[in-house]
């Protein structure tokens, strides 16, 4: 898709070609990348979708004024009353949209099957299976079970599961970059608010690597101080 920057300082506009699948906008502290940022979000309408760390591990304080995880979630939550009111991080959120729509495509499926009076051949593949295989990915050595309302984790530190509260913080991150992107709605611009936030080096790079093959659809604009 073609992308058109904020105006320069002389006047004239560029156009970021169809060709172009991932935009790093760079600067120092104080550069004045956030209001790049925020023109190309605006400029860039429904199509933008934004995805933060910060906002994944902290409480969300600021209006859903672009499509991210919190504005699902509160679609969702005026939908069903089966999601919960108290969702206070985007990780929380993306736990609870996850874990519903698991639910939601499992008693689909055993109603579906009901109707014909045999399974299908294939049961359908979700977001969660999606998260799962891509967390193995990143973390060969980890785990993720699944739960009838929450997720649980093997690590190579912890004999026993440990719950989502004991992760680290870029474990964390790890979880909502996946499972955040993978709610982007076909064809977006995803913006991503400093990428390397909370990961080691060795992982970042094959991180956003497995998320943009994930989404190759979708265009992703990485604001950021650190080119390593």
């Amino acid at each position: 898709m073609e992308i058109t920057l904020p105006r320069h300082v002389n006047g004239q506009t560029y156009t970021v070609k169809d060709s172009h699948r991932q935009i790093t906008v760079v600067g120092a502290n104080g550069s004045g990348k956030s209001r790049f940022i925020s023109q190309m979000i605006h400029d860039s309408g429904d199509r933008a979708f934004y995805v933060s760390a910060i906002d994944a591990l902290y409480p969300v304080t600021h209006d859903f004024d672009v499509n991210s995880i919190s504005r699902i979630y509160e679609e969702l939550r005026t939908r069903t009353k089966y999601v919960k009111p108290s969702g206070e991080t985007e990780l929380d959120k993306l736990i609870c949209m996850l874990i519903y729509d698991d639910l939601s495509e499992s008693l689909t499926f055993r109603l579906r099957s009901a109707m014909v009076g045999n399974a299908p051949d294939k049961i359908p593949t979700t977001k969660v299976d999606t998260l799962i295989r891509l967390w193995k990915n990143i973390f060969t050595k980890h785990a993720i079970i699944r739960r009838p309302d929450c997720f649980e984790f093997l690590t190579p530190n912890n004999d026993d599961p440990i719950s989502l509260l004991r992760l680290s913080h870029g474990e964390k991150a790890v979880l909502y970059y996946i499972g955040a992107c993978l709610y982007a709605p076909k064809g977006s611009i995803i913006f991503v608010d400093s990428p390397t936030l909370f990961l080691h080096i060795s992982i970042s790079q094959s991180l956003w690597d497995t998320i943009e093959d994930l989404r190759r659809d979708c265009t992703f604009v990485y604001q950021t101080h650190d080119l390593a």
